[in-house]
Parts: structure tokens; sequence; C-alpha cells
């Protein structure tokens, strides 16, 4: 039974070996097709990764254009600019100087920004927020850019049939879009870097926008009619896609494409490839059916090449990119060492900003190219380092020294990086010595509009105190006026009754001698009403009486004359006169305030007359006296006196009151500078006097001991005179 069975099994060995061939081919062909579809799968994915990374290239192209167009919105020239005509400053006054400013910022962004040797902006203009240009720098003729809705926001256009990439960045002001700034650039460069299409069509790499318009390209290059560019556009994202064969299409039945947006733009990136391009050997099952005897050695072998070299390729990519930005980065870059933090290597910017080659400084410490004393440098840029290599990136200002021995300022960033599989710390210094300029500036600028308002306040203080004053006069001009009438004709009837009381008392007098001529009972009669009347009295304080008001009417005349010449505070014109007159008349004035307190004693010294506003230099008086007066606690002295000699006229007027402190003496003729408590003044009156005594080109001077009083001398020249600065 097993000998026959065996004979059996042995004859049919053909068909077993066969069946088992069969089933060998089998199993090998299911597991090339599973081999296959997953090698296609990776194939499809790194494609896309592919589109994706070259999308993100473009997207850093056009975020670099969005963030110049909103570094120039922000750019201190055009905040200034706004300032300045908030404050209705006037083109011909100020704007033109900071519009020529905004148009040489404009400048300078032009030749700093590049992208391989080519200014990344061929056009900037800054509108108003009613869409008129006020500068428009153009290095190249094209056409108008489009303009954008005025918004708070940045948007970009990019117009292919102009080949202008336009970034529109809104240029804020307290909140509020007053206008924009549009910088206008070049779309092929854009495309500069993508693989441009050849005529058998194996890989091209196409900009779309959402409207299925391609972005032109520098040089020759095969487009798309739109309707395939309709179609592409119209592609499902990140996802690689076969497409289908169609009359005229440019893109057969047998090619592969992929769609990648690019974010805030309004384009797309196309990759479209054939499926020999997309897959190669891989889709050759002709190779791998032949190869039956070692299919799974050959498959484990390509998969791990393919391995290995796509790691290669992404170490190799990696390694040139990190290259291109470290020779090509308008920053200094500069990498060390962990352990020593010494410096490796530099990129070729040092030259331009250090001045130093790029070899001079491997070896160096950042410490070594600072400015500043070395020991704090060492000292401050290790607690730098020391949080960089504890993982938290570092952000600061720095002063840094040229090899000539200059000093400027430099942004650091400081962060650690592995590159080259090395553990190193990665330093990018940003030149901002022109900020930091402008910084200083601005802050200048400030502190001068503080004190041009402050001077305007002071003047405007100044002026309503002057026309207070004159105010004042004319209401006593007006009131001295009114009394002076009635004074008149008042003086004249006590003139008038003066000689009509004369004249009663001659009477009285002849009929007292006629007495004797009367009956005794007449003469008993007229006794008792004489000594009733008391007669003797009356006829001699009579005329005592009359005497008495008649001095007092001099008295009101000459106060109502005063007062008129003092009123006279809108007089603007220079005229002769005698100061020791109008201290008088000023002590009249102020003789209410001066007579309960002090006594004052005059020590005049003749001085002549001299060019001047006698009402303006009334008021000086007038200040200084009320100022003694109220220093006086109960009551004291107040001293007025005059001097001269052959150049000039001094006025003293000196107090025993409570004197002024040393801390206080040299702001006291300050505006709005009192030591009186709320409501007893204003701090106008010692800086109005200050004033008026420097437009007739004099001085005051001013000495004064706590306790014992003060002594304000006002010195005043002869001759007339510029007034002093």
């Amino acid at each position: 039974m097993n000998t026959e069975l065996l004979r059996r099994v042995t004859s049919r060995w053909p068909l077993l070996i066969a069946a088992a061939f069969s089933i060998y081919s089998v199993v090998l062909l299911n597991n090339v097709s599973s081999s296959q579809t997953q090698l296609r799968a990776e194939k499809d994915l790194r494609i896309v990764a592919d589109s994706k990374r070259r999308a993100v290239a473009v997207a850093d192209l056009i975020a670099e254009r969005r963030k110049g167009a909103v570094e120039l919105a922000e750019s201190s020239e055009i905040t200034n600019y706004l300032i300045n005509k908030s404050l209705g400053m006037s083109l011909r006054y100020g704007l033109n100087a900071n519009l020529y400013a905004i148009e040489e910022r404009f400048r300078r962004q032009m030749e700093r920004t590049n992208l391989r040797g080519e200014r990344i902006f061929s056009r900037i203009i800054f509108y108003d927020k009613a869409g008129h240009k006020l500068v428009d720098l153009s290095l190249a003729k094209g056409g108008h850019p489009k303009l954008s809705a005025m918004t708070e926001h940045t948007s970009l256009l990019i117009d292919p049939q102009l080949q202008q990439i336009i970034v529109h960045a809104p240029v804020m002001y307290k909140g509020v879009a007053s206008g924009a700034v549009a910088a206008v650039g070049d779309v092929r460069q854009i495309s500069r870097d993508l693989i441009k299409a050849d005529a058998s069509g194996s890989y091209a790499e196409l900009l779309l926008t959402d409207a299925g318009q391609e972005l032109p390209g520098f040089g020759d290059q095969v487009h798309l009619d739109e309707r395939v560019a309709s179609a592409l556009v119209k592609l499902p994202e990140d996802v690689l896609t076969p497409l289908a064969a169609s009359s005229g299409n440019a893109a057969p039945g047998n090619h592969l494409a992929v769609r990648t947006r690019i974010p805030q733009a309004g384009i797309s990136m196309v990759t479209v490839l054939a499926r020999e391009t997309a897959y190669g050997q891989v889709s050759s099952r002709f190779f791998l059916y032949s190869a039956a005897a070692f299919p799974l050695i050959l498959l484990l072998a390509a998969i791990l090449f393919d391995r290995v070299r796509r790691d290669r390729v992404a170490l190799a990519q990696s390694e040139q990119r990190f290259r291109t930005i470290f020779n090509n980065v308008r920053d200094v870059i500069f990498v060390l060492d962990v352990t020593s933090t010494t410096i490796v290597e530099a990129n070729p910017r040092v030259l331009s900003l250090y001045g130093y080659e790029q070899g001079e400084v491997a070896g160096l410490k950042m410490a070594d190219i600072s400015a500043g004393e070395k020991t704090d440098s060492h000292r401050v840029w290790a607690e730098f380092v020391a949080a960089a290599l504890s993982g938290k990136p570092q952000l600061f200002s720095w002063r840094a020294r040229r090899k000539n021995g200059e000093a400027f300022w430099v942004e650091i960033s400081l962060l650690r990086a592995v590159i080259g599989r090395l553990d190193r710390l990665l330093v990018v210094a940003h030149d901002i010595t022109q900020r930091k300029t402008q910084e200083q500036e601005l802050i200048q600028a400030l502190e001068d509009q503080r004190n041009l308002n402050r001077k305007l306040e002071e003047a405007q203080s100044q002026l309503l105190q002057s026309e207070k004053m004159a105010s004042i006069g004319q209401l006593a001009a007006g009131i001295a006026h009114e009394i002076n009438n009635p004074v008149g004709f008042v003086n004249s009837n006590i003139g008038t009754l003066s000689g009509y009381v004369a004249s009663l008392l001659k009477m009285l007098e002849a009929y007292q001698q006629e007495e004797s001529n009367m009956s005794p009972e007449r003469r008993d009669v007229l006794a008792k009403l004489r000594e009733k009347l008391d007669i003797a009295y009356l006829s001699n304080d009579v005329s005592g009486l009359l005497q008495e008001s008649f001095d007092g009417l001099q008295r009101v005349r000459r106060i109502v004359t005063d007062l008129k010449d003092f009123s006279h505070v809108d007089v603007t014109e220079f005229q002769s006169a005698n100061l020791e007159k109008g201290l008088d008349s000023t002590l009249n004035v102020v003789w209410n305030e001066l007579k309960y307190k002090a006594v004052v004693i005059k020590e005049y010294a003749g001085v002549p007359e001299i060019e001047c506003l006698p009402s303006q230099l009334n008021q000086v008086f007038m200040n200084l006296l009320v100022n003694a007066a109220q220093a006086i606690a109960e009551h004291g002295r107040i001293t007025v006196r005059t001097a001269f000699n052959e150049k000039d006229i001094r006025v003293e007027i000196e107090d025993t009151g409570s004197g002024i402190s040393p801390e206080h003496l040299s702001r006291i003729f300050e505006p709005f500078f009192t030591t009186k408590p709320v409501g007893k003044g204003t701090g106008l009156g010692l800086s109005l006097a200050y004033g008026i005594v420097k437009k007739h080109g004099g001085k005051i001077e001013v000495s004064s001991k706590k306790g014992v009083g003060s002594l304000f001398r006002v010195i005043l020249p002869r001759q007339r005179t510029a007034p002093a600065s």
C-alpha cells in the first residue's frame, strides 16, 4: 500500500513540480502585487510631500514680501508723517520732509531686500486713506497696480497680466486705518525656482490662481491652455490624481498631478509628471517577474536602498538649504561650539557688518567682538548662553564692536540647534543701529514737543493774565472817570460854600456889634439863643470842617488820577516816564493791601526818566509790593528804594517777611509755581514780572533769607536795548 502510493506520487513528479511552481508563482505574484501597491503608495506620499515642500518655499517668498510691506507700513517715518499731519502741519512746513524720509526708507528697503541679486520690490507706493498717492517710488515701468479696499488687515493680490505681485499693508494710526503701503514685485521671481515643463512633458511645476490663470515665469515655458488650467485648479488638495486623456490636452492620460494650495496667497502649486517619471522601475513588471528566483531579496534590497537614498537626499537637501540661507541671508550668522562657546564659523555677511573676514572670527568669543568691558560682556553673555542651552531661545539687544573699534547695536537671536549632526549654538545678529538712532531721535522729538507745549501753556497763561489786567484797567479807567465828574462839582461847591460861610460869619459879627443899641430884653433873648446854639464854637469849627472836606476831595482826586495812570495796561508803545512817579501811583492803588501789614519807607534817589511801558512796569511793582505784604505775617516794614548810574536804573523792594526757602529760590519765576495755599495765588505774578522786565532789556535779582525777609531788585537800562533772550 505504501509502495503503491509512493510510486504514484513519484510518477507524477512533473505535475507536482508544476503544481509547486504554480503555487509558488501565485504566491510570488501576490507578493509582487502587494509590494508594488505599497511602493506606489510611498511614491505617492513622497510626491505629495515634495509638492508641499516646494509650496512652502513659494509661501516663504511671498511671506518675505508681506513682511517687508508690513515693516514699511509700521515704519517710524510714516508714523512721524501721520503725527505731524494730525498736528495740522502743512506740506510746506514739515510734511514734505516727512514724505522725503518715507521715500528714502522705501529706497533703502528696495536696496537691501533682494533675491539672488534681484530686488524683490520694483515699486513701493504710500497711499492716504482716500486712495491718493503720497509717495511712489518705482524702479521699472509698469501698469498701475490694483488697489485693495482699505482694511485693517494685510492683503495680497497677484496680477498675471501685469506680472505683478502686490502686497497691501494698512497704515494704522491710533487704531484706525489711515492709509496703505502697496509693495509691488515681479511675480516671475516666485516661479523662478520651479521646474519648467519640457517638450516631453515628463515633469513640470506650475503656479495657478484660484481663477485658473497660470502665473508667468522667466524664459521659455510650455503653457497650458485655459481648459487644462481650469481642470488642474479644481483638483483635490494634496492628493496625487491621475489625469484623464482628452483631445488637445497638454497633459494626457498617462500623467499624474498633485495640487498644493499656498495659504493667504490665492494661488496653488500644481506638479504634473508622467507615470514613468513618478514610478520608474517600480512599475516594470517584466523585471520583477523575470527575477522570480530572488524576488524577496531584490524587493528587500530595493526598499532598503530607496530608504537609504531618500535619507541621503533629504540630508543633502537640508544641508543645501541651510547653506543657501547661511550664505545669502542679510543678517550675520555665527555657529558656536556648545562646550567652549567659541565661534566655529560665520557667514560672509560678517565682513560687511563686523569688518572681519570669515576666518578671522573663528576661535573668538562673542564677548571679544562686543562693546563695553570684556569682563561684563563675558558675564552677561554667559547668562544668555546658559538660558539658550536649557532650551529657551533668547532674543535681546547687544552692543557689538567692529574690527575698527566702532560700536553699533545688533539684535541677537540665540538658540540651540543641531547642524550637520553636531550640537551647536546658533547666533543670528541683525543690525538695529538705525532703529536705535531713530528711537533716540523720537525720544528727543517727544521731549522737544513737550517743551513746546509747556511754552505754549506759559504764553497762553500770560496772555490770559494780560487780557485780564487790560479788562481790569479799562474797568478802573471807567470807574475813575465816573468818580472824577462828581468829585469835580463837589470840589467846586465846597469852594463856593467856603465863600458863603465867610460872608455869613462877617454878617453875624456885624449883628453882634449892633447888640449894644438894642433893648436889654432883646439882648437877653439873643444871648440865650447864642449860648444855646453855641455860635462861638460853630464860628470857629465851620472853617476847619470846610478845609478838611476840601483836603479829602483833593486826596480823592489824586487817587483817581493815580488809578487812571495805572489803568493804561493796553499801552504798547514805549514812552518816556519817571519810575518814582509810577511807584507812587502803584503805592496809592495797592495801599489798602499795605496799610494794615507794613510801614512803607521810601528812599528815592531822584532817578531820571527812561523809555519804557509805564503801565507794565507799574504791574511789576504792584506784584512785588503785594507779594511783600503777603509775606509779612503780622506787621513789618517794606522799603522802596531807587538808585541809578550811567548805565541803568535800579528799583529795590525789600520786606521783613518770612523769606524764601533756598530750594524754592531758583523756581520762583517759573509759571504756576507758588508756595501759597490753594486759592491764594496763581503762580503767574513773578513770571509775568520777569517777562515784562526781560521785554525792557533788564533783569530781576532776588536775595532772601528764611525768617528775615526778601529783596527784589529790578535793573533797567537807561538806554533802550533789544529784549534779552
